[in-house]
């Protein structure tokens, strides 16, 4: 089992992620690398400026499809999904966590969108933390 984390861009969707009433998200390339049962961390970032950062869902993966070629996914190759592991999303996370400023500056500042964070044990602990996430 390892841990991903994915950005879910209300800017880019054009939507929150609450919006998509499901537990899912979506990559614009094939990911042969992910396995059913590794958990999906996904993070939300508003449309603020500054940018403001929560916890939007946590899942495992259970289930992949292929968006349609119409629509607002269309872009995407991939939909990733499965149940969530939280009791509720948006938790609103703390930018001066240490912790969070490495998922910042490694991931969110980069726009790093889809990443394998299971080498990131302060991140992946850190998340478990704040979220209270039932694997």
């Amino acid at each position: 089992m390892r841990h991903w984390y994915v950005y879910h861009s209300q800017k880019t969707m054009k939507a929150t992620y609450l919006s998509l009433a499901e537990s899912s998200a979506y990559s614009k390339s094939n990911r042969r690398e992910l396995c059913l049962g590794d958990i999906i961390w996904v993070i939300e970032g508003d449309q603020d400026n500054p940018t403001n950062f929560s916890i939007a869902d946590c899942f495992k993966y259970t289930e992949s499809d292929y968006p349609s070629p119409h629509g607002p996914f269309s872009d995407f190759k991939l939909k990733i999904s499965g149940s969530s592991l939280l009791k509720i999303g948006g938790l609103t996370l703390d930018k001066s966590m240490p912790w969070f400023d490495v998922l910042h500056s490694k991931y969110l500042s980069k726009q790093k969108s889809f990443n394998n964070i299971t080498d990131e044990n302060d991140i992946v602990n850190g998340l478990f933390d704040v979220s209270d996430a039932i694997i």
